[in-house]
């Protein structure tokens, strides 16, 4: 595995990719890769007290070429600073001739950790595929800072956010509790994993005047009633909030159970 502790400084991660990709040959074997960050293997980032920033710009016209993919092995990437923004990702993917272009993609092995209340901050763009991607197995968690995951864009069929692991807490890690606020901001979002803590919970369209369907209400940001009543959103949240101030219209079909402290 790889190991990268700064004992206390920030740390700042920055790529950007070639415009087309070549092939090479690394402990994961064969790589058609073009990413703005791409890890391999056991990886531990630790900026100890220190700020913890990634940033990630893809371009290539073949092979995957994603903003920032985050590791298939056992990997953390944590901050124990307080401040709120100890820990920000941001990947962007803009070239759709890519056989791969996800803005940020954590996969299901991944753990982003701030670890003493700090904030966390993701923000992805695909112009082929999902913006923001927290899949089965990976975990986002703050013990109190704002954790917030923007999917500023993505492909036709994919989602802007799509959260499938943990954000907030989880249960053996980051001690377990969790007092953040999350805010979940994007057009069209995928949850099935889970969301928890006992801080407010927010979720909004990134574009102004995108509409909001509840239930089997018909918008855009299309929230099921599954998503809520304690399948997805757990009970413990402050409050709950669907929307903004500059969203569009919200229609709510059929019966949607709202469950909070």
């Amino acid at each position: 595995g790889v190991t990268l502790s700064s004992n206390g400084g920030s740390i700042s991660i920055r790529g950007k990719s070639a415009t087309s990709v070549t092939a090479y040959t690394s402990s994961a074997g064969s790589i058609s890769n073009a990413n703005g960050i791409r890890a391999h293997g056991t990886v531990t980032v630790d900026a100890g007290s220190g700020k913890l920033s990634m940033w990630g710009y893809a371009q290539s016209s073949s092979g995957s070429s994603n903003g920032v993919e985050l590791s298939t092995s056992a990997s953390t990437y944590q901050s124990s600073s307080s401040a709120a923004d100890a820990i920000t990702m941001q990947g962007t993917a803009a070239n759709s001739a890519a056989s791969d272009a996800w803005g940020v993609y954590l996969w299901g092995a991944s753990n982003v950790l701030a670890t003493n209340g700090g904030g966390i901050s993701i923000t992805g763009s695909g112009i082929k595929h999902s913006g923001v991607v927290i899949p089965s197995g990976s975990s986002v968690l703050s013990t109190g800072g704002p954790i917030t995951l923007t999917g500023s864009g993505y492909g036709s069929g994919y989602n802007a956010v799509d959260v499938a692991g943990n954000v907030g807490l989880k249960a053996g890690l980051n001690t377990g509790a969790s007092t953040s606020d999350i805010t979940l901001v994007g057009d069209k979002m995928s949850l099935t994993g889970s969301l928890a803590s006992s801080g407010a919970l927010v979720i909004k369209p990134y574009a102004s005047a995108t509409t909001i369907g509840l239930g089997s209400g018909s918008g855009t940001l299309a929230l099921a009633a599954s998503v809520f009543g304690g399948a997805v959103v757990k009970d413990g949240f402050s409050s709950i909030t669907i929307g903004s101030s500059t969203a569009g219209n919200l229609t709510v079909g059929g019966s949607v159970a709202f469950t909070d402290n």
